[in-house]
């Protein structure tokens, strides 16, 4: 559940069909799933290594966060808040992504 007020996400519910995917698949959607709600929203189709790859049918196939995904997350809870804007966001990433 996304607040637009206060920009975080309250409450997020992740329904895997476990009818529809097994094995390493299965463990890289719910892996995709749980870092999207962690907020690594949407998807990309630059880094295959990412848990977040997709280009056209190809879903991705990785089981574990890559390394461009760690780095994304560390920069979104070590420098960035709820609510912050563009510029900021921006100017954030200039200084610290490199780190």
């Amino acid at each position: 559940i996304w607040n637009t007020a206060s920009k975080v996400i309250d409450n997020a519910v992740v329904f895997i069909a476990t009818d529809k995917s097994s094995g390493d698949f299965q463990r890289h959607i719910i892996l995709e799933e749980v870092s999207q709600t962690l907020g690594l929203m949407g998807d990309n189709s630059v880094y295959p290594e990412s848990i977040a790859f997709s280009r056209g049918p190809d879903q991705g196939n990785a089981t574990q966060l890559g390394e461009i995904d760690i780095k994304a997350l560390r920069f979104l809870y070590n420098h960035l808040s709820p609510g912050d804007d563009a510029l900021f966001t921006g100017l954030q990433y200039a200084k610290f992504w490199d780190e």
